[in-house]
């Protein structure tokens, strides 16, 4: 096959509308545990995490609640992945042969924030209070000092079930900046998914999937649903989640989505020219960061 800028235009077509279809056809997989908030800039300042609001009675005067004492900047950051085809095989006409790496690149832009945030829940970093995502410190307003570490009982199943109940009354607990029980939709902050290493998969899914465990009726039977975090490096801790609300525990912040970037013909030739390869790139411009602790409780094992 003859090489010439008609030829690279045509591969580069051929590959955006195969990344595209794979991009397209997926949910990125962090919306389950992440919030997702657009960005316009460099920076965002969230003012607005750590206030949950609620109506009151209109007595007088309306009553106009600040959002959050705190400011919280997260920084967008670059990334990048690019892969490179060979001359050679464009000559020979086997540009079929990069086809996983392809679908690969694809699904991988369209998760990254979601492999980010998992390692967010393991590395564990300070949040908008100032204090780490978990932390036995945290205070905001007038809800006093309030813990979201639970020391665990142990990692048999009997063990784990009582962590989960432990956690469900730690859900309902937690004050807001004004000291009252934090209330949405009516009701408390509850236990609606765990996050999981590896090591306890089997475990959650039999709390899961049985009905009785040890002669007695299992509550958390079909009320649970999992997520295995490969990230998580203690292979006994584990993480309550309460993932049924639009606040969670972390946050995507999307400034540029990671896609393929458009075909640049000076580029394509001088690549081709000097290196004697093709390049498929994808950037795009994102972070993570920690967001309402209030809905998630490690339970930490010794």
């Amino acid at each position: 096959m003859s090489i010439d800028i008609s030829t690279l235009t045509s591969i580069y077509e051929s590959v955006r509308t195969l990344f595209s279809q794979i991009y397209d056809e997926q949910l990125p997989d962090y919306q389950v545990y992440a919030m997702e908030v657009p960005s316009g800039g460099q920076t965002e300042v969230h003012n607005w995490l750590g206030a949950i609001p609620s109506l009151k009675e209109w007595v007088g005067s309306r009553v106009i609640d600040k959002l959050s004492a705190f400011e919280y900047a997260i920084e967008n950051r670059d990334w990048q992945e690019t892969i490179a085809i060979d001359r050679n095989a464009i000559e020979d006409d086997r540009i079929g042969l990069y086809r996983p790496a392809i679908e690969m690149l694809a699904r991988q832009a369209r998760n990254h924030p979601s492999e980010l945030a998992l390692r967010l829940f393991d590395a564990n970093p300070v949040g908008y209070d100032g204090q780490p995502l978990f932390s036995a410190n945290h205070s905001e307003g007038q809800s006093g000092v309030q813990s979201n570490i639970i020391t665990g009982a142990g990692t048999n199943l009997d063990q784990i079930i009582a962590d989960l109940d432990a956690a469900d009354a730690r859900f309902a607990s937690f004050r807001n900046d004004r000291g009252d029980p934090i209330m949405i939709g009516g009701r408390p902050l509850r236990v609606t998914h765990v996050m999981c290493p590896p090591a306890l998969i089997g475990k959650f899914r039999t709390i899961q999937s049985a009905q009785t465990i040890a002669n007695t009726n299992n509550r958390w039977y079909q009320n649970l649903e999992i997520i295995v975090n490969p990230y998580l490096t203690d292979q006994t801790d584990w993480i309550a989640m309460c993932l049924e609300h639009p606040v969670k525990p972390a946050l995507v912040q999307i400034r540029r989505a990671a896609r393929l970037q458009d075909f640049n013909s000076v580029v394509a030739e001088t690549e081709l020219f000097h290196n004697k390869r093709f390049l498929i790139g994808v950037d795009g411009r994102y972070a993570v960061a920690p967001a309402f602790w209030q809905t998630a409780i490690r339970v930490a094992n010794a």
